[in-house]
């Protein structure tokens, strides 16, 4: 049954990339650029009825509109930096809609709430479509997208920060890539380096999958957990997702002892 699902749903998602080209007029829209293998796994995490194929329709179809809509703005060099800065804005007013750290079951294409991956992913897949080059950075606890416009002129969008997320100032996003690659003490200095690096989209998806096992395993549900982690390492492998896995797998070993008793006795 699931194989017949991920067939069913390739199958749609091609249709679509072909309904959003031919609705966009000469635009350069490609969705299925970015509907790989990766992204059906992605989609399948937050697929289950043809009434949530319905809502996920009626998102791409509402983008396709508002690419089309602002054709001539993103076509003119001279002013695509504020062309960015209005499809962050409305971006923000369309679909984003309530900030929630680790949206369970992702909860975005339904109500429009995200966290911090989850809306990166939407604003970069955005901003893509839209024909800038995204950079997709990954911290210890924060995921945020620049966009270079040269080397002394960039522009940091912070998914989480509706208002005041579009920093173009060079001092301010400086200042912002610092706190986000150091860990900070009680005391706002910083305690040790973490890591700030570049990933790529697949990755960025695997993120918000991992996210997903959190709020499962959060709420002590750690064969739901596994199975999604599972997932996540499919497309990051990345070491966290694996060690929450293999806890996940010890704590199923011992269903009678709490999960505190399983961290203290791993020494976390």
């Amino acid at each position: 049954m699931r194989h017949l699902f991920i067939s069913c749903l390739m199958f749609f998602f091609w249709n679509l990339s072909f309904v959003l080209a031919q609705s966009s007029d000469n635009l350069t829209i490609s969705y299925s650029t970015y509907l790989d293998a990766a992204h059906y796994q992605f989609m399948i995490q937050t697929l289950s009825t043809e009434k949530d194929k319905t809502v996920i329709v009626q998102k791409f179809e509402k983008l396709s509109e508002l690419l089309a809509k602002h054709k001539h703005r993103l076509e003119k060099k001279q002013t695509s930096k504020k062309a960015l800065r209005y499809l962050f804005y409305q971006t923000h007013k369309l679909f984003l809609k309530k900030y929630r750290t680790y949206s369970p079951e992702n909860q975005f294409f339904k109500k429009g709430m995200y966290d911090c991956v989850s809306g990166s992913a939407w604003l970069a897949f955005v901003c893509g479509q839209a024909g800038y080059a995204v950079e997709i950075h990954e911290t210890a606890f924060h995921v945020y997208l620049l966009v270079r416009f040269s080397e002394k002129d960039r522009v940091l969008l912070e998914s989480t920060n509706g208002l005041h997320g579009f920093i173009d100032n060079e001092d301010e996003i400086s200042i912002l890539e610092k706190n986000y690659t150091f860990i900070q003490s009680e005391g706002k200095q910083p305690q040790h380096r973490a890591f700030n690096h570049i990933i790529d989209f697949k990755q960025l998806l695997g993120l918000q999958v991992y996210n997903q096992a959190i709020w499962h395993f959060n709420q002590q549900k750690f064969e739901k957990a596994q199975a999604i982690l599972e997932d996540a390492y499919k497309l990051y492998q990345e070491d966290r997702i694996m060690a929450l896995a293999e806890l996940c797998a010890e704590l199923l070993k011992h269903p009678h002892k709490s999960i505190v008793q399983q961290l203290q006795q791993g020494g976390g």
